[in-house]
């Protein structure tokens, strides 16, 4: 789909027009044919046609190719207004800006920006209107005692490791009495009451 003709602070002429979606051409292309359409109409219309929707030629997605250099430059002159316009965003820029311009903007729900109440933390608008400093303070707190945690088990079961592959390494029957001595603990508690209930 084109760009809405009443984004434009001008009129369009016709010229700059997909001749499926009527609106102005967003990544134009054109056929052997010589008609422009926007990328995602020719698309969509040749995934069920083989036709020029204009002409009724023989195409396929192999005889389109970008529009020429001098409509691109005509396209990109165009002055639109901001994606976010009906959130507040009074910026037109040129139609080639527009996307730096989107990303930037600072009514885009997705652009992340710093809380100003204190916590300096990143989010989107959408994450600042429930925001709340002290809350994700102590959220992120809590999660990271979780992981402090983890990463201390997984320490002591490697030096633990390490311990018994040293002991292995220079006395290997130590490490073989060891295990047992302390068999009783490999075993599964159903075989320690089996036996148990046959002593009784």
């Amino acid at each position: 789909m084109g760009y809405d003709c009443q984004r434009f602070t001008e009129d369009i002429s016709e010229e700059l027009l997909c001749s499926i979606c009527s609106e102005v051409l967003e990544e134009a292309l054109t056929t052997d044919c010589e008609h422009l359409f926007c990328r995602q109409c020719i698309t969509e219309w040749l995934s069920v046609n083989r036709t020029c929707p204009i002409d009724r030629l023989y195409i396929t997605s192999r005889n389109l190719k970008a529009a020429p250099r001098v409509v691109r430059n005509l396209l990109g002159k165009l002055e639109i207004r901001c994606d976010f316009a009906t959130d507040g965003c009074q910026t037109i820029v040129a139609l080639e800006a527009l996307d730096k311009h989107v990303n930037d903007c600072y009514y885009n729900p997705k652009k992340r920006i710093a809380c100003m109440k204190g916590c300096d933390k990143w989010m989107t608008r959408e994450e600042l209107k429930t925001h709340n400093c002290w809350q994700d303070i102590r959220r992120d707190m809590l999660r990271q005692e979780v992981v402090i945690r983890d990463l201390k088990r997984w320490r002591n079961a490697l030096v633990f490791a390490i311990v018994l592959l040293l002991v292995y390494i220079t006395c290997p029957a130590l490490l073989f009495s060891f295990y047992l001595e302390n068999l009783f603990i490999l075993l599964p508690n159903g075989d320690d009451s089996g036996s148990n209930g046959s002593d009784k």
